[in-house]
């Protein structure tokens, strides 16, 4: 699937109208980064998105490149990142996932990694849930040392990895059976 730019505004609307199964899908692109962010609503109506993978780490894509710029593998979740004021100008106030579900899912990056959102900022992630999944980061100090899922560098979460400021998060779970 590679990097896709998408050009989200604070006006798009999303709905999910049934569950879906990504068993049969390859590796999936999380939706929006840092640089470019999801700026609308997703509206999930109680429906769960199960069996997706979102790898994006040192293990699965690397270059030269990717050694000395780590934080390409940032910020990894169904969203990369969801906001609508990272960059200091304030959109319309409907940066939101409400209602969504995630089953069975493999989910793996640098950093900022979470089930739900990697990166949420002046957003609300509301009725979500996170499942039966795999969720992990793999941050490397600057002596090259592997540190796994260690809060206080990698950011890790059930449903978002690293909050910024504004973030309403309610009425949400995680579970792994």
């Amino acid at each position: 699937h590679g990097n896709i730019y998408y050009d989200y505004d604070e006006s798009y609307y999303f709905e999910l109208t049934t569950d879906l199964d990504f068993s049969q899908e390859g590796n999936f692109t999380s939706i929006g980064s840092y640089s470019n962010p999801f700026m609308g609503r997703f509206i999930g109506n109680g429906h769960k998105i199960s069996n997706i993978q979102i790898i994006d780490n040192y293990y699965t894509n690397h270059s030269i490149y990717d050694y000395f710029n780590p934080t390409n593998h940032s910020y990894i979740g169904l969203f990369g990142c969801i906001s609508k004021n990272i960059h200091g100008t304030q959109e319309a106030d409907t940066a939101a996932v409400i209602g969504l579900g995630i089953e069975n899912a493999t989910i793996e990056g640098y950093s900022n990694v979470g089930g739900i959102v990697g990166y949420a900022d002046n957003c609300t992630i509301k009725d979500c849930y996170v499942s039966n999944s795999t969720i992990k980061a793999d941050y490397y100090t600057e002596d090259w040392y592997l540190i796994r899922n260690k809060e206080d560098h990698a950011n890790v979460g059930g449903i978002i990895g690293t909050m910024g400021d504004g973030v309403d998060v309610s009425f949400c779970y995680t579970t792994n059976d």
